[in-house]
């Protein structure tokens, strides 16, 4: 099957999973803080469609850490990890991401990294 084929179908799946999750399903547990909660629903937005300046938005991401919910760390955490996915660090992407797995605290986090290492091993057999 042709690699990009491929691609697109993951991404296909993994919308529909993503689309099913509501938004009050997100923001369980958030510390209120709108603005870093829109960089970070940004970010994951266009992480495939604007790699710039998704790397860009990753910098700021990056200088919240520290002051973000678990919920956010989480989340930028997982973004950080796909970084190495859009860079083709398969290997470092899986580590991560494998870590997030094992201390994610919600269902939905459980689910995109699992969708995100289906991705990265049909992509790099």
């Amino acid at each position: 099957m042709n690699k990009h084929v491929l691609i697109l179908f993951i991404l296909t799946v993994y919308t529909v999973l993503y689309s099913s999750i509501t938004e009050a399903e997100l923001n369980t547990g958030r510390v209120p803080n709108s603005d870093l909660d829109d960089l970070i629903s940004q970010s994951d937005q266009i992480k495939t469609s604007d790699s710039a300046q998704f790397k860009q938005n990753l910098v700021l991401l990056e200088d919240y850490l520290d002051s973000a919910s678990p919920q956010q760390q989480e989340f930028i955490n997982y973004l950080q990890a796909y970084e190495h996915v859009l860079d083709g660090d398969f290997e470092n992407a899986q580590v991560d991401l494998e870590n997030l797995f094992l201390n994610a605290a919600t269902l939905h986090s459980k689910i995109r990294i699992k969708a995100t290492l289906a991705n990265i091993q049909a992509i790099s057999r």
